[in-house]
């Protein structure tokens, strides 16, 4: 089987709960102005985005077939009991779940990520040049600190801290 190049940040089992009679989201095009009828597969994707590029070493997209893949087979049977009508405790704990994930698996997210590791790392080198015996040395505890103090007000309730998978998934919690 081959690997998933293309990876959905709106799962498409979630999408096709949105499809009109013939199977078909309507979609509006930001940069175009228009609206279109197009198939679920084909939206709310970016190619490799989940994929994890190493330096000498081969590209890394279980993340998305195996750590996605298990939170959406979670969600997916949350959201079908949901609708069924008869919710558990554990239902709705399953789709909470669901959405919370959501909210952090989209490119606007990485990108606000990005921004504030960016921003850390000059952060950290630009105190670490202002004494440069402190450059030869190095401290690795500074860049949480400086995580910290760098934006404190810009990114305040935002990111309050990071998002733990505690399902077993093979990728993020490899022993």
């Amino acid at each position: 089987m081959s690997e998933a190049r293309k990876h959905h940040y709106v799962p498409v089992f979630y999408q096709q709960n949105f499809v009109n009679p013939r199977g078909l989201l309507w979609v509006y095009d930001r940069r175009l102005k228009t609206c279109k009828e197009l198939n679920p597969r084909s939206v709310c994707f970016e190619k490799e985005f989940y994929t994890v590029k190493r330096k000498d070493a081969p590209w890394e997209r279980r993340i998305e077939t195996e750590c996605f893949g298990l939170i959406d087979g979670m969600g997916s049977a949350a959201i079908r009991e949901l609708l069924s009508g008869s919710p558990t405790h554990e239902t709705i704990r399953g789709v909470f779940y669901f959405i919370g994930v959501q909210i952090h698996r989209t490119p606007t997210f990485a990108k606000t990520i990005s921004e504030v590791y960016v921003a850390s790392v000059e952060e950290m080198m630009r105190l670490m040049a202002v004494n440069v015996g402190r450059m030869a040395g190095g401290a690795p505890f500074e860049m949480v600190l400086i995580f910290r103090v760098a934006a404190p007000s810009r990114f305040e309730g935002r990111v309050a801290r990071p998002l733990t998978l505690n399902f077993g998934c093979p990728i993020c919690h490899a022993a």
